[in-house]
């Protein structure tokens, strides 16, 4: 459990900026608004913050070609 200082809002802004280039400002804050809320409904709370349940994958790719 990773616990989200900044909400799911927070998290949205750090993470998602890359996947959605091809909007427009309005419409990007939009959608992230829209999944924060939705986000804040379904993840766990525990003292006041938003918990993200998530595991972070680190690996290194070798072509053996």
């Amino acid at each position: 459990p990773t616990p989200l200082p900044t909400g799911a809002a927070g998290w949205l802004d750090t993470f998602a900026e890359p996947m959605l280039p091809a909007m427009s400002s309005a419409e990007r804050t939009a959608v992230l608004a829209e999944a924060a809320a939705t986000a804040e409904t379904l993840l766990p709370h525990e003292n006041g913050q938003t918990i993200a349940d998530y595991v972070r994958l680190r690996f290194v790719a070798v072509y053996g070609g």
